[in-house]
């Protein structure tokens, strides 16, 4: 199948986050990622119907369910995103409301979750062979299994 030219920032694939408390997921990526907002759709009472910001290089659209709409309901999803400074943006991350769910593991990973209940994990960009990745893996299970149960819980 040909590749298609995408326009104005959307990309082949562009989530859509269908959540509660949209407006503070607004904030929290503002503050955190340095989104900038271009739309902002709000219903008849008030709620965020439709959303559209830049992220980077990409668009992230969300709304909030609304209950006309019985069928659509609001889920929790995990997003990559990468930066370049995992601890900064965790940092500022947790200063706009996010909860820590896995601190930053050198420059490479860290994890929160957002207002909504949505999952970011905030990564640099390294290129390394799939060996290394697997390696790196294996070493991490092979510490977390020696780890006390309440420390592997909490990640």
């Amino acid at each position: 199948m040909p590749r298609r030219t995408s326009t104005h920032g959307y990309h082949d694939v562009t989530p859509f986050l269908l959540c509660k408390r949209v407006g503070r997921i607004i904030d929290f990526l503002k503050a955190t990622f340095g989104a900038v907002e271009h739309e902002r759709i709000l219903g008849p009472r008030g709620h965020i119907l439709h959303a559209v910001l830049q992220v980077g290089d990409s668009i992230v659209m969300m709304g909030e369910p609304e209950k006309s709409m019985p069928r659509l309901v609001a889920m929790p999803a995990h997003h990559y995103v990468f930066v370049d400074d995992v601890h900064a943006a965790y940092e500022r991350a947790i200063a706009s409301g996010a909860k820590k769910f896995s601190k930053p593991v050198g420059q490479r990973l860290g994890a929160v979750v957002d207002p909504g209940g949505n999952f970011w994990w905030i990564s640099t960009r390294e290129l390394v062979a799939p060996g290394v990745v697997r390696k790196r893996n294996q070493a991490y299970e092979a510490k977390r299994a020696k780890a006390p149960a309440d420390e592997r819980a909490a990640g």
